[in-house]
């Protein structure tokens, strides 16, 4: 379900009423993203973000494990420099389809190919890279477009037709 704001865009009820939330939403989720430390960066919060609130995350992180996992992922992201990169590397897991949800219950937190994709990741030394952390990944860079088919920001990617 969408909730129409006072600007009349439709957004989820989870970003239709903190302005972060708001601009996250509007601004961010969903925009592809094809560079490494624009890659690198969502790895890191998506990985933050697991087990807690989008609008914790957006204002602090504290735990050390979340934490250690950056510098780790950091590492991973220089070696995998030398096969394919970050970019190509996470954009090759893409589905040959999208979700087309009308309603939250229709959205996965899970596929094949994020397991496979969290599996990949792990075997390059990545850490907090869970299938379903990487589910949301896909959704936030673009690699999958689960915007209900009411929000305003459904197929504004251009990777996937409305």
């Amino acid at each position: 379900m969408t909730v129409v704001g006072a600007d009349g865009l439709a957004r989820p009820q989870w970003a239709a009423v903190d302005p972060l939330l708001m601009e996250y939403y509007d601004t961010e989720w969903g925009v592809p993203i094809r560079d490494e430390r624009g890659l690198y960066e969502r790895i890191c919060l998506e990985g933050f973000q697991a087990g807690l609130s989008w609008s914790t995350i957006l204002r602090i992180i504290r735990h050390r494990g979340k934490i250690q996992a950056t510098i780790t992922n950091a590492r991973a992201t220089l070696a995998l420099r030398e096969e394919v990169g970050l970019v190509d590397f996470v954009w090759s897991f893409q589905p040959s389809d999208t979700p087309r949800p009308l309603d939250y219950s229709e959205v996965p937190t899970v596929s094949d190919e994020s397991k496979a994709l969290s599996k990949a990741l792990r075997k390059k030394g990545f850490a907090f890279v869970g299938p379903t952390t990487m589910y949301a990944l896909m959704e936030a860079v673009g690699i999958v477009d689960t915007h209900l088919m009411t929000s305003h920001r459904r197929g504004s990617s251009g990777v996937w037709p409305t």
